[in-house]
């Protein structure tokens, strides 16, 4: 039995963003009023190859995944980077997946593509 194709990008906002200071971490730092976050969920939920967008958020950081992305969908991540990206798969279904730096807002469609 072949399963259809299911695209899930899974945007990865679990780290404290200390390197770049500042009381709030960089994914949730607004360029052009909105959170760094919002910018890379939005260009991945536009895109029509694109089924479904999970963001990884650090554990406590609710609130300020709420505030930027209101009803998106959320997976708290792990301690590293691996660990949290390998939550996001666990709580997804997909035939391919597409997993992006929310610290790396502006994706182009083509490189979805």
């Amino acid at each position: 039995m072949t399963q259809d194709k299911r695209t899930v990008a899974l945007i990865v906002a679990a780290g404290s963003g200390s390197r770049a200071g500042g009381a709030t971490p960089k994914q949730y730092a607004k360029i052009g009023g909105k959170a760094l976050v919002a910018h890379a969920y939005d260009a991945f939920a536009a895109h029509p190859a694109v089924d479904e967008v999970v963001v990884v958020i650090a554990a406590g950081a609710e609130d300020l995944a709420g505030q930027a992305l209101g009803a998106a969908r959320t997976v708290v991540g792990g301690a590293t980077r691996r660990e949290s990206v390998a939550r996001g798969l666990a709580a997804i279904e997909a035939t391919h997946v597409l997993v992006h730096d929310a610290a790396r807002p502006f994706v182009p469609a083509i490189v979805i593509d």
